[in-house]
């Protein structure tokens, strides 16, 4: 009984150390956590701008999600530790995703009034996040009021060779940071934009500027016109590495710029499937493998960008747009949404994961293992997509160290031969910070020796009633 009494003592012990997290403490220099929202699809926070546009019947069509639904979320937003939105066009559109401009110069109604989101932005940078809109440059609808300008073709498509195209469209942009206080814009596809008028437009508007690019070369240029390029075009490789157990990282690890702060990348996106949807032929569980891919979005140098309900996390197809469903926020447990806000707060803590130098230690047979170092700081990085438990023997840190385990509450001192063995379990992931040998932790050997000795004196109470009953 006693025995039985002290395995009780030892399973508490062991239930309080591993509920234990460390503290994170947020810095003034934080790195960029780009969020974007598909205003429509996001939540609809109010029906009293719900027009005769809004069909929830269709794919296709507006479904109300709107500036008070953004609102009603921004505790959210902050929680997880977004520090940019990325809104989806806000202007009057034929189209839910903003593409089919009709005017340049009113906004979508069904979002909601140009007070709403003066409101909005206000709220937002109250929270500390800064606010971008995506500014569709492409193409205008048979309807729009700009049909017949000469720099409309003839198919709607904005002839941005012209010059009065570009002065057009500053002038809307400086309009709007004047009224509406944004941050900065975002254009999507700019490798297919001449490069001289998105280079004027960038220096014509103040503000942090995101462009999205999928051609290599291009992607290289992007970096002296933009303040970041978003990388386009390599969701299926991601979705490989990361939804089966024998993953390759080369062809990620070997991308240009991938050692560049200068880049920005996701997971998946508005105009591809789900991650989740990727992992429906493998039975693999969602949860499981979102960890691990966000765990390698947000550790590697290149800034994240989730795309909305990522954190849910959303299942969806690009090919029936239900990649685009309204977000249902109290659908599925947190465990992916405390993840992220796990992430954030370490790349916000740790220095090394927004600018440190990244060296791979090992990537072979679905495990990838990597250092991230600047200056006196060195965090660790381990990503297993194995069915295998895998481990790695660091042999470049100094004696009297110990490595402290992030993702999962896990302690690692110096071995016998001096070196330092990092290990995670089969489908998971781990961050590992190094720091001074603290010895004894006193407060869980405090509570490890209150918690025995209750038992023992319990135990020795019982016995001996037992043992005076016999008698």
């Amino acid at each position: 009984m006693v025995k039985r009494l002290i395995y009780g003592a030892f399973i508490s012990f062991m239930i309080i150390t591993g509920l234990q997290v460390a503290p994170l403490s947020a810095e003034e220099d934080s790195s960029h956590f780009y969020y974007y929202i598909l205003v429509d699809r996001f939540e609809n926070g109010t029906t009293e701008n719900d027009t005769d546009k809004i069909d929830r019947d269709s794919t296709a069509g507006f479904y109300g999600g709107d500036y008070q639904g953004i609102q009603k979320n921004i505790d959210h937003l902050k929680t997880i530790g977004v520090t940019e939105v990325i809104l989806s066009p806000i202007v009057e559109s034929e189209d839910y995703l903003g593409q089919q401009v009709k005017s340049f110069e009113q906004l979508q109604e069904t979002y909601g009034s140009e007070e709403e989101l003066k409101q909005l932005v206000d709220q937002l940078h109250e929270a500390g996040i800064d606010v971008l809109v995506h500014v569709p440059l492409q193409q205008v609808s048979a309807t729009s009021d700009l049909v017949g300008r000469d720099w409309i073709q003839a198919d709607g498509e904005i002839d941005f060779n012209n010059e009065s195209a570009v002065e057009y469209i500053s002038d809307r942009l400086n309009d709007w940071i004047e009224q509406f206080q944004f941050d900065g814009y975002y254009i999507e596809n700019a490798d297919q934009l001449p490069t001289e008028s998105l280079d004027s437009l960038t220096n014509q508007v103040e503000g942090l500027w995101l462009g999205g690019m999928s051609n290599e070369t291009t992607l290289e240029n992007g970096v002296d016109i933009f303040d970041q390029v978003v990388r386009f075009g390599n969701h299926e490789e991601t979705f490989s590495n990361f939804t089966g157990y024998e993953a390759d990282f080369t062809s990620l690890l070997n991308q240009p710029l991938f050692q560049s702060n200068d880049v920005a990348h996701y997971i998946d996106f508005k105009h591809t499937d789900r991650f989740t949807r990727a992992l429906e032929p493998t039975g693999n569980h969602p949860v499981t493998r979102w960890k691990l891919a966000l765990t390698y979005l947000f550790t590697v140098p290149n800034d994240p960008i989730v795309f909305q309900g990522t954190e849910i996390p959303m299942d969806g197809s690009i090919d029936d747009l239900s990649t685009h469903k309204m977000i249902n926020f109290l659908a599925g447990d947190d465990q992916v949404s405390r993840h992220v806000e796990k992430l954030s707060s370490m790349r916000e803590e740790y220095e090394s994961l927004r600018s440190g130098e990244m060296k791979i230690l090992h990537d072979e047979d679905g495990f990838l293992a990597f250092e991230r170092i600047l200056d006196d700081e060195k965090v660790y990085v381990l990503i297993n997509t194995t069915e295998t438990s895998q481990h790695i023997n660091l042999t470049d840190i100094e004696s009297g160290k110990e490595l402290q385990g992030l993702l999962i509450n896990d302690l690692v001192r110096e071995g016998d031969d001096g070196e330092y063995r990092i290990a995670t379990d089969r489908e998971s992931a781990n961050i590992f910070v190094v720091k001074d040998n603290s010895g004894i932790y006193w407060p869980i050997t405090l509570v490890f020796v209150g918690v025995m000795g209750a038992f023992i004196f319990f135990a020795i109470t019982m016995y001996r009633k037992q043992r005076h009953k016999n008698i």
